[in-house]
């Protein structure tokens, strides 16, 4: 149980950063992927409400760079969070 808290602590480490990373560069096409990733990660910690801000954000950029089919999984993974 204590390795698993250190593997999802580092992970939320390297994804919250690969996020800023993106938004320091403008880079739409790498921050939608990691605000997706980091969406995970709060799922997998069970943190519902920060995982589906994670997914809209996500969803957002998704829309915003017509890439639908990644928006409609995003939105799916959102809509899981409450099943």
């Amino acid at each position: 149980m204590a390795i698993r808290r250190v593997e999802d602590h580092l992970v939320q480490h390297a994804t919250e950063g690969e996020r800023q990373s993106t938004q320091d560069t403008q880079d739409r096409y790498a921050e939608a992927p990691a605000w997706r990733a980091l969406g995970n990660v709060r799922r997998d910690q069970a943190r519902r409400s920060d995982a589906s801000d994670a997914y809209a954000r996500a969803q957002r950029l998704f829309e915003a760079l017509n890439l639908t089919s990644e928006a409609g999984a995003v939105a799916a993974a959102r809509r899981a969070l409450t099943g």
